[in-house]
């Protein structure tokens, strides 16, 4: 009997999270590419992002953190990508405070959280809740047991977003790791 997160993960490419993790931690910096004409299944995950207009938050805090080149690159990853009204939802100078150098260790582990290494669809989610890792290594319970797909106490909204190397999925809020965990059922199938 496989858990909810090997169902989901089982069916997908998947990396080795640490692999990713390193690799996202030692990632130089790059300057963000320009949104290609093409259809989003046709981009990556970032050019994705950026031709839906919603993520400049979350772009600019990738680039600070060093992991467009690691989102662009990786083969099969699913984002839970939240827009930039969540992003503007948090504590006021949360996202400046975040987006500092000194800082930079604290905003790559909050957006590893928000990053599945394997490409989750929505049927592999409608009818399942469970908890599932994230590169960050913390879960993050996905649900799509009832009304739309919810990851942590975030909604999808707009549903899920085809990219070449993967998926987006826009969330109304930003996941925040503590939170996750405590939300996490115990051993959920």
């Amino acid at each position: 009997n496989l858990s909810f997160a090997a169902t989901v993960l089982a069916a997908t490419t998947i990396l080795s999270a640490p692999a990713l993790a390193q690799e996202a931690a030692t990632a130089a910096p790059t300057q963000p590419a320009a949104a290609a004409p093409a259809a989003a299944a046709n981009q990556d995950v970032v050019a994705t992002l950026q031709a839906d207009g919603r993520f400049t938050t979350l772009l600019r805090a990738v680039e600070a953190a060093g992991l467009t080149q690691t989102l662009k690159s990786a083969p099969a990853i699913t984002v839970l990508a939240p827009t930039d009204e969540a992003f503007a939802a948090l504590p006021s100078g949360t996202v400046d405070e975040l987006l500092k150098p000194e800082k930079a260790d604290d905003l790559r582990k909050l957006l590893l959280g928000h990053v599945i290494n394997a490409d989750v669809k929505t049927e592999q989610l409608t009818g399942r809740r469970g908890p599932v890792p994230t590169v960050a290594e913390t879960p993050v319970v996905l649900d799509g047991s009832g009304e739309g797909l919810k990851a942590g106490d975030a909604q999808v909204v707009g549903g899920e977003i085809d990219a070449a190397n993967g998926a987006v999925y826009p969330l109304n809020k930003v996941l925040v790791a503590s939170a996750q965990a405590e939300s996490a059922p115990g051993g959920a199938d």
